[in-house]
């Protein structure tokens, strides 16, 4: 059965029906905010985590002149050392048919026959090589499909001073290129400029001269914190300066993987912004709509406490104000977050290769958007609640008294006061 209390709650939400409206959308625009941004970042977070796990993503590189097979297995026994792998790593050129100039890339080492490697590639299309001595390749997935390139094309790359014409047998991504910029600049990731191909390690080093021997050493630590990675490396070139080290990189500094942590750092910021500028604008809003309700209701209120409602009923009556307007704004919010959750997981995956990146739905991030809805709602309300709650059935049946008045601080200034209109005077000090 609906008490008179609640009947009085529905007429008098229906009666400011286009202020109400137009509060709940600044609420489900503040909700949909924290519950989309929060839902991608979490996206974004997990599908690179389970990506650089299941790859095997290294924590350092260190590049050299010509680094002997045998000096990788005696830096392994360094501290804080992992895993430890040798490979090559060259620049190319690229020949394409239809594309004018050559296409800047690089070339890096693979096994002949698959085993786990670090920083290992995730097959998209076609297969692994076939073990045959044959010059054969794998693509990047987004530069072959840049160029239309499939398994069973050939392309023709200038590696060194020898020019190769490398057979595609598959197209595949690696952790270590989630967001490959070209080298000659640029913000954003351009697969069709820049291409990453995969090849044998024997054709590798016999192209590069480097028979028994790497130009690139990538390795995991047991201690990855900033400190230890930087203080292994500091070790490792130490040992390894005899070989030409000519540049050492902690993974966290590669622009791949720095351009993705900044953008979960950014994300992870605007989730706690964004939701408190506009669900604080709201419960400023709702104080001042309460307030005016409850002055104009004085001898109502006054009525309904005569009439033996306590001061309790009376309070939640007047919370439930802001109770409904948190409910409906929150829920409308979780249906607008997660249209902003998939609108923003759909443009990352145009510019980060995360194979597992899809939006999901996240109960406790949606129950936390509702929860913060609800208590910006109630704490925009509690004032005027307070308000009706204090008034004594004989006070409320009579007129409020009037305000206090007095001179303002420009009255106080004739040359200014008498230059101010009247309207002007009223508003300053209203």
């Amino acid at each position: 059965m609906i008490s008179p209390l609640q009947r009085k709650l529905v007429r008098d939400l229906w009666g400011r029906k286009g202020s109400l409206i137009a509060l709940l959308v600044i609420i489900a625009i503040g909700v949909g905010a924290y519950v989309g941004v929060a839902s991608v970042w979490r996206d974004l977070d997990g599908a690179r985590r389970d990506y650089y796990r299941a790859q095997r993503l290294a924590h350092f590189v260190v590049d050299l002149k010509r680094l002997p097979q045998w000096a990788v297995v005696e830096s392994a026994a360094l501290p804080n050392i992992d895993v430890l792998q040798g490979r090559v790593r060259q620049a190319v050129l690229m020949e394409l048919p239809g594309v004018e100039r050559p296409i800047p890339g690089a070339a890096i080492s693979m096994p002949e026959r698959r085993r786990p490697v670090l920083n290992d590639v995730m097959l998209r299309s076609g297969g692994w090589f076939s073990g045959e001595g044959a010059q054969e390749v794998i693509l990047d997935h987004a530069f072959a499909a840049a160029h239309g390139l499939r398994p069973g094309d050939r392309i023709k790359v200038l590696l060194l001073d020898r020019q190769h014409e490398l057979l595609i047998v598959g197209t595949a991504q690696s952790p270590e290129f989630v967001y490959l910029i070209p080298p000659d600049g640029g913000f954003a990731p351009d697969p069709a400029r820049y291409g990453v191909l995969y090849a044998p390690e024997d054709f590798l080093r016999e192209s590069g001269d480097l028979q028994g021997a790497w130009n690139q050493l990538i390795g995991t630590l047991h201690d990855d914190s900033p400190t230890a990675v930087a203080s292994s490396l500091m070790l490792l070139a130490d040992r390894l300066d005899p070989y030409g080290v000519t540049l050492t990189t902690n993974m966290r500094d590669d622009p791949s993987v720095r351009y993705l942590e900044d953008e979960l750092v950014g994300l992870e910021v605007q989730s706690r912004v964004m939701p408190v500028l506009f669900l604080g604008v709201a419960a400023l809003v709702l104080n001042v709509l309460l307030g005016r309700l409850v002055a104009q209701q004085r001898t109502i209120i006054g009525t309904l406490r005569a009439l033996g409602y306590p001061a309790a009923a009376v309070t939640r009556h007047y919370l439930a104000y802001g109770l409904s307007v948190g409910l409906v704004g929150g829920l409308a919010g979780v249906a607008v977050g997660g249209w902003i959750q998939v609108a923003m997981v759909d443009m990352y995956q145009d510019f980060f290769a995360l194979p597992g990146l899809a939006p999901r739905f996240h109960p406790h991030v949606a129950l936390v958007g509702l929860a913060i809805s609800v208590l910006f709602a109630v704490a925009g309300t509690w004032k005027g609640v307070r308000g009706a709650a204090r008034l004594a059935p004989a006070d409320a049946m009579r007129p409020p008294p009037p305000e206090r008045g007095g001179r303002i601080l420009p009255e106080r200034i004739p040359a200014l006061w008498r230059r101010i209109p009247f309207g002007g005077r009223r508003v300053l000090r209203t």
